[in-house]
């Protein structure tokens, strides 16, 4: 008998029918205010079976759903994939028992602790409980005059930003320099509960975590309350909240800098520099991609003051930003392509506050 499971950390899916060795399936979006795109679920009893899913909206890339063989390693099989953006069929083989599938590659709090629970460059505290009473980590590294503050998952589905900062971490447990430079704070998971139960997280109801900055808005989430209480106290020179865009086309293929005025010389230095840093990487930096003000999207009427980097800014940071980390680049990503920029995005941030120009 094939079952499809989602009763684990981060699953989600709704099997609305079936038809014989058809599935078709559907986002759960809960508490999510419009159509958002993840889903996250183990297909078991397939082994030997050859089995479509079917979705009414975009749900394949180009490369296919995210596939894990353990439900914790995920990675894109593409030639084991047949369909389009909106189905995809897969041949179980006959030791196949159970196999993971996802919009993209997860991230769950697991293997965060597994990474930096034990790092000796890296204090563990517990920033607050979460509304289910999870405990939410912070991080603190480094003795430097110069603070730099991370932040990731406002919107928990975004999980492919999650493994830049990973890559942003080992860069600095492995750079004694930066550590010596630099202090650090870290919010892994802002949307803790949402990472693991699963949820879109973007545009949830009310508003989402990464709509609870506003001057004039009354914050509803444990996590961001306590994260502007810490901050507002703390002089940092840098503050980059780590995101995932829209689906797969044009500038959602690459990655980008979400300005918040017209007149942003330091972030468009710190682009420059990442574009140099990343020239030879697999995943690159391109400064015509950058989602400056009043590009697409990016516009006076959509700016409402109530993100982090709006906070960021109003804290008086010299680098106060959102950075897009593409779902899909132009290419078959892997995991540690996406570490590898997140180092490479610390050499950056480096490069940007000692002064090193890249001309």
């Amino acid at each position: 008998m094939i079952e499809i499971d989602v009763n684990y950390p981060g699953g989600n899916v709704i099997v609305q029918r079936c038809e014989g060795n058809t599935f078709y399936l559907a986002p759960d979006l809960r508490d999510t205010n419009t159509w958002w795109f993840y889903y996250n679920f183990c297909v078991r009893g397939g082994a030997g079976k050859k089995i479509k899913f079917v979705f009414e909206r975009h749900a394949c890339s180009p490369y296919g759903p995210g596939v894990s063989y353990d439900g914790e390693n995920w990675a894109y099989y593409p030639e084991r994939i047949t369909g389009n953006e909106f189905s995809f069929e897969y041949e179980f083989k006959e030791n196949e028992n159970a196999v993971w599938f996802s919009w993209s590659l997860p991230y769950q709090l697991k293997r965060f602790k597994e990474k930096f629970g034990c790092s000796t460059v890296f204090e563990w505290t517990e920033i607050c409980k979460t509304e289910k009473g999870r405990s939410v980590p912070l991080l603190k590294g480094g003795k430097g005059e110069k603070i730099i503050c991370f932040s990731c998952r406002h919107h928990c589905c975004e999980s492919v930003a999650e493994y830049v900062l990973e890559g942003v971490l080992k860069e600095i447990e492995n750079n004694e320099c930066l550590r010596e430079q630099y202090t650090f704070y870290v919010l892994p998971f802002v949307d803790l509960d949402g990472v693991e139960d699963g949820d879109q997280g973007k545009n949830r109801a009310p508003h989402d975590h990464n709509r609870d900055y506003g001057e004039n808005t009354k914050q509803i989430y444990n996590t961001t309350g306590a994260w502007t209480s810490l901050l507002k106290n703390l002089d940092f020179c840098a503050g980059v909240d780590i995101h995932d865009p829209w689906l797969w086309y044009g500038v959602n293929a690459h990655t980008s800098f979400v300005f918040s005025a017209k007149d942003e010389k330091g972030l468009e230095s710190l682009s420059k520099i990442l574009e140099k840093v990343t020239e030879k990487s697999a995943l690159r930096h391109e400064r015509e991609w950058d989602m400056v003000f009043g590009r697409d999207w990016n516009t006076e009427s959509n700016a409402n003051g109530a993100s982090a980097k709006d906070f960021y800014k109003r804290c008086g940071a010299d680098i106060a930003c959102s950075l897009e980390i593409p779902y899909f680049p132009t290419f078959k990503a892997t995991v540690d392509d996406f570490v590898a920029f997140g180092k490479d995005l610390a050499k950056a941030l480096d490069l940007y506050f000692t002064g090193v120009k890249n001309d």
